[in-house]
């Protein structure tokens, strides 16, 4: 629900191998390193899968998943087809990481290369374990605008009430003033 546009798009992206997300939605599905390219327009519809598929057993073209160094090394590097779908989906939607560190150096790279260094990208969110300080710490030099929480029960409660209002926004905004 909370990757669901207005218009009942899903716009996922996942590095998950697992097709759990597959299972519940029949959107079109991208798997590397068949992504979207942005050339003809800068949206997509559907779920990509940016390290690969476990049910799809060898990326088309890639001829593997996303996860030793030689295969990050072609994905972000060599060939460089991870690099431009992050780079592309940064500049045109607003990237919310959730249970997702940026610990892979290269994304890690890529994210404080294109982080401004006076202000975070206004479009880019990253929700982080710890007190804000820890939060700031971990993502502010990455470009990331950090939402810390303490615990995962505020987390999921949290993710509850941004669904309520991905879902109807009408019912949220009067659920809260009702508050």
């Amino acid at each position: 629900d909370l990757a669901t546009t207005p218009h009942g798009a899903i716009r996922l992206v996942t590095t998950n191998f697992d097709d759990l997300f597959s299972r519940v939605t029949d959107q079109p599905e991208w798997v590397c390193p068949d992504l979207p390219s942005f050339e003809r327009d800068t949206t997509f519809s559907g779920l990509a899968y940016l390290h690969g598929k476990a049910s799809n057993l060898g990326c088309s073209g890639a001829g593997s998943f996303v996860l030793s160094t030689r295969s990050f090394g072609r994905a972000y590097m060599a060939e460089g087809w991870a690099n431009d779908f992050i780079k592309k989906l940064l500049e045109h939607h607003t990237v919310v990481f959730v249970g997702y560190s940026a610990d892979d150096p290269p994304m890690q790279y890529l994210l404080e290369a294109l982080a401004r260094a006076d202000a975070p990208q206004q479009n880019v969110y990253a929700f982080q374990q710890g007190g804000k300080s820890v939060a700031d710490e971990k993502w502010q030099h990455r470009g990331v605008i950090p939402i810390a929480f303490n615990r995962y029960e505020d987390l999921w409660k949290t993710l509850g009430l941004w669904r309520d209002r991905a879902v109807s926004q009408d019912d949220w905004i009067e659920a809260r003033l009702s508050e």
